[in-house]
């Protein structure tokens, strides 16, 4: 079991805990297999993250980036090594800064120069 951020939980993935809302309201129940309708319910629901089972958060990492040419994935790594180049990326908050910007510079929401 791992807390799994949004943008890492993909179709097919079991809940390992129950998911609610902000105010306590169950949304979706433990032991449910994800489909693309309930991710997209957890992010209208302003859901960030889910306890999904048999998952750590590095598997989730790796399966979220796989996805990727790994030649353009290089290259994104490239530009995002020269943003990042005076931070410390073994800080838990900035290693995940640099792999969101990874992502969204792969999916064409940021360029190379920034956000």
């Amino acid at each position: 079991m791992a807390l799994i951020i949004i943008n890492d939980i993909t179709p097919g993935m079991i809940l390992a805990q129950d998911v609610q809302d902000s105010n306590g309201r169950i949304l979706l129940r433990e032991g449910m297999e994800l489909t693309i309708r309930h991710i997209r319910i957890m992010k209208t629901w302003g859901v960030a993250d889910a306890d999904i089972k048999d998952l750590s958060s590095e598997e989730a990492e790796d399966q979220s980036m796989a996805q990727f040419d790994p030649a353009l994935l290089k290259k994104a790594e490239l530009k995002a090594d020269q943003l990042f180049k005076k931070s410390n990326l073994n800080h838990p908050v900035v290693h995940e800064l640099y792999r969101q910007w990874v992502l969204r510079y792969m999916q064409g929401k940021v360029t190379a120069h920034g956000l």
